[in-house]
């Protein structure tokens, strides 16, 4: 009976070894299980089972040594790149800043091509003006001289200062050259009462002499006139030109400086 049983439970017990042999992780395994089935188409002897559950599989074999490699050796640390050393000494910027500085400093022709204009204009106004000064200047000299000399001779006649003989007045005998007392003397004549209406011709006389002088005087003055104001609208057209040309260059030395400060800064 109890053999029976066996043979009754052996598909059973041979699936759990199966299962159990399955689940080794041996190499044996799959023969174990192999030869299990094969038992299983036969009846067991007395005792086989016994024998099938006191098996023991056989220690499984290591795992094949793998040959150690050679140590690898370390990796070298990454060196950052150092930088690049700062150029010393002036930087490009401020090489270029001071050149333009002295450059700006150094120029001076507009300048002075505007005070050489300022010159000639200068000169050409008083060229324009100085033969019409000079002539008025003598036309006036003249007029002061007549005016003078109406003035002394209307004075002498009035104190009765005229020749008995000749009747001219003492300034009359005078302009000729010859002293009055002298003349007196050359003709035995004395200091007289002057004629009536002595007076009036003497400044009818100068009168006469002053007119066109007068009249002179007047055409160049308004000859001066216009050529002075061409001369000088010429001279002040210069004058603006020069103080324009200083204004200019002082604004280019003042942005050059300021250009030359920011590049020394940094």
């Amino acid at each position: 009976m109890h053999s029976a049983r066996l043979h009754a439970s052996k598909p059973f017990i041979i699936a759990m070894l199966l299962g159990i042999l399955a689940g080794c992780d041996v190499p044996s395994a799959t023969g174990v299980a192999t030869a299990a089935v094969a038992e299983a188409a036969t009846p067991l002897e007395t005792g086989s089972l016994d024998a099938v559950l006191e098996y023991r599989a056989p220690p499984a074999k290591s795992a094949p040594r793998v040959a150690k490699g050679e140590p690898r050796p370390e990796p070298k640390p990454k060196l950052e790149p150092k930088p690049d050393p700062k150029p010393t000494g002036p930087s490009a910027e401020l090489l270029a800043a001071q050149a333009e500085l002295a450059r700006i400093q150094g120029d001076t022709a507009t300048i002075a091509a505007a005070e050489a204009a300022l010159r000639a204009a200068t000169a050409e106004a008083a060229a324009a003006n100085a033969p019409i000064a000079a002539e008025l200047a003598a036309v006036s000299r003249k007029i002061q001289e007549v005016a003078l000399s109406m003035e002394i001779e209307s004075a002498q006649v009035r104190q009765n200062k005229c020749c008995s003989v000749c009747g001219n007045s003492k300034t009359e005998i005078e302009r000729n050259g010859e002293p009055f007392d002298k003349h007196l003397t050359n003709v035995k004549g004395t200091i007289a009462v002057c004629k009536p209406g002595k007076l009036e011709a003497v400044q009818r006389k100068y009168a006469g002499q002053l007119e066109p002088l007068k009249q002179r005087a007047a055409e160049l003055r308004a000859k001066v006139g216009p050529a002075s104001q061409a001369a000088q609208a010429k001279v002040n057209a210069a004058l603006a030109a020069v103080d324009a040309a200083k204004v200019d260059r002082a604004q280019k030395l003042a942005a050059a400086q300021a250009k030359l400060d920011a590049a020394a800064h940094k």
